[in-house]
């Protein structure tokens, strides 16, 4: 028999075995100048500016709003080449996003659109008006959305190369699990054992892993400069929490990258003339 001592240790040993926290500081940061200058990211006169980016194959993808393309920059922020003119891009973007498998994504004005790496549109999906989705995530193969159709949720799956097969499937909450064509499982928030009772323990998934999806990314929903990796084998989990330099009122974005086995978070933020994109390990 286990007594409460020994049970408590015990539990105390496997949450060691399988959680670990990390406070890290950026291992490098790179700033990109705002304004209509090459090499620069546009803005208007209110200021308004870039709010997303991805990072594909080592390089920064960036929308730029303005003047309708993607300019790619590479991790020291030198411009290595410009993709467009794209329409989509515009300040009305929802969603950008980069799929392992090269295809860009972007939702604007209610539209979905895929589009090859070279900036060719492959195809679109109008949405319904009021059909308006909640949360993006690019599979390995699929690119999954979340809806929210009269008080139930709802994930629609949309294979890149054949959106024409595009099927709904079931979600009767955000914890539930979803399988992928290929067999990979995932779930749109996930409750993790680092503190069962505590609410921001909640984590919102934002990302697969892109080499073998062996991880998947999650970032917590009410603390969102805590970050979680979660390996899907035996559920290993590696929480890092940001630098506190990140001012968590104001507006900031994260990809991450795999290198050679490593995980890294690359975060975008804004400050008065400058994107500063920093980068932070998970190893």
């Amino acid at each position: 028999m286990i007594t409460l001592k020994k049970r408590t240790a015990a539990i105390f040993f496997l949450w060691l075995i399988f959680t670990t926290t990390l406070f890290s500081t950026p291992i490098s940061s790179i700033t990109i100048a705002l304004g209509s200058e090459q090499g620069q990211i546009s803005r208007n006169a209110d200021n308004w500016t870039s709010l997303f980016f991805s990072i594909h194959e080592g390089n920064y993808y960036i929308p730029d709003y303005f003047s309708k393309c993607i300019q790619v920059f590479n991790q020291t922020g030198i411009l290595q080449h410009t993709i467009g003119s794209i329409n989509a891009i515009n300040p009305r973007m929802r969603y950008f996003g980069i799929a392992s498998s090269s295809y860009l994504i972007i939702f604007s004005d209610n539209t979905l659109y895929c589009l090859n790496i070279n900036g060719q549109i492959l195809w679109n999906m109008p949405f319904p008006l009021g059909l308006m989705p909640q949360s993006f995530l690019c599979g390995p193969e699929s690119l999954f959305i979340l809806f929210s159709i009269n008080n139930e949720y709802r994930t629609l799956a949309i294979p890149y190369a054949t959106a024409d097969k595009a099927v709904m499937l079931p979600t009767p909450t955000l914890r539930d699990t979803i399988t992928m064509p290929s067999g990979i499982t995932f779930a749109w928030q996930q409750e993790f054992t680092q503190a069962h009772t505590d609410p921001s323990s909640v984590y919102s998934i934002l990302k697969l892993g892109q080499q073998d999806n062996s991880f998947w990314i999650a970032q917590n929903v009410y603390k969102p400069v805590t970050v979680a990796k979660i390996r899907a084998e035996d559920g290993n989990q590696v929480f890092l929490h940001l630098a506190e330099a990140i001012d968590t009122t104001s507006w900031f974005t994260l990809d991450f990258e795999e290198v050679d086995k490593q995980t890294f978070v690359h975060v975008l933020t804004i400050e008065a003339d400058v994107l500063r994109i920093s980068k932070y390990s998970f190893e």
